[in-house]
C-alpha cells in the first residue's frame, strides 16, 4: 500500500453484513482503490454476504472486484 492516500468518495452500500467496513484509497495513478470486508470471525467455508455497491455515473470508467484471499477476480 506504499504510495496510496486515504480518500473518501461518494459510494452507496446496501449490504446484509452486520460489520461490513469500508476504506477509499487513491493510487498514485489517480485511480481509486475501494476496500471491503465483513469484520467478523473468519470461518473455513463462507458463502459470502450479498451486496450492491453504488458509485455515481461519472466517478469511475471500469470497475474491478478481486477476493484477495481466494483470488477470484
Amino acid at each position: 500500500m506504499a504510495g496510496n492516500e486515504t480518500t473518501s468518495f461518494p459510494v452507496k452500500l446496501e449490504t446484509e453484513g452486520l460489520n461490513t467496513r469500508s476504506y477509499g484509497f487513491t493510487l498514485p495513478n489517480e485511480d481509486k482503490l475501494l476496500a471491503l470486508w465483513n469484520d467478523g470471525v473468519a470461518a473455513d467455508y463462507d458463502p459470502g454476504t450479498p451486496s450492491t455497491i453504488g458509485l455515481p455515473s461519472r466517478a469511475c470508467q471500469m470497475v474491478k472486484c478481486i477476493d484477495v484471499l481466494c483470488g477470484f477476480e
